[in-house]
């Protein structure tokens, strides 16, 4: 609840198709991922970064409870930089700042779902947010999947697991 979903984002079932996993990474019953065009492939047309933004979560609550994290799962399949390119930003309450971004060749085939963790302390405020990102940057890019996240973490390092 409280996301906001720009073009092609969607949070439902994971589905299998153009490289997206058929099942979420979690052990629930929910099968619940986020993310591009779900079981079929992102479209390839030139377009700014399309994002999906986490609601506002006010991280000063943990202040002396250790770093905050970012901690996601991800199954990532998508062309290299410049047909392609990937970002996660967070908002450290006034600017987005890029905590993982792709570049040139190879592009990314994650073949399973990955964990990441980033340390997002220097950016805690009472308005962060997140946000997973893709645009397409030149003609020719391959058909490809894009992001598919899971099991998303944001809070203090202590609580991560």
């Amino acid at each position: 609840a409280g996301w906001t979903l720009g073009t092609e984002w969607a949070i439902g079932s994971a589905v299998a198709g153009c490289g997206d996993p058929a099942a979420d990474h979690s052990t629930s019953a929910d099968n619940g991922v986020a993310g591009v065009v779900l079981g079929g492939c992102a479209s390839t047309a030139l377009h700014d970064y399309y994002c999906a933004t986490s609601p506002v979560i006010d991280t000063t609550i943990w202040a002396g409870l250790g770093n905050v994290q970012l901690n996601y799962w991800r199954d990532l399949y998508s062309d290299y930089t410049p047909y392609m390119k990937n970002k996660i930003e967070v908002y450290n309450g006034s600017t987005w700042v890029i905590v993982f971004e792709t570049f040139g060749s190879p592009g990314v085939n994650d073949s399973q779902w990955t964990n990441f963790n980033y340390d997002i302390t220097a950016h805690s405020n009472a308005a962060l947010q997140v946000r997973w990102c893709h645009n397409i940057g030149s003609n020719g890019a391959f058909n490809r999947g894009s992001w598919n996240i899971d099991d998303i973490f944001v809070g203090p390092s202590q609580c991560a697991n």
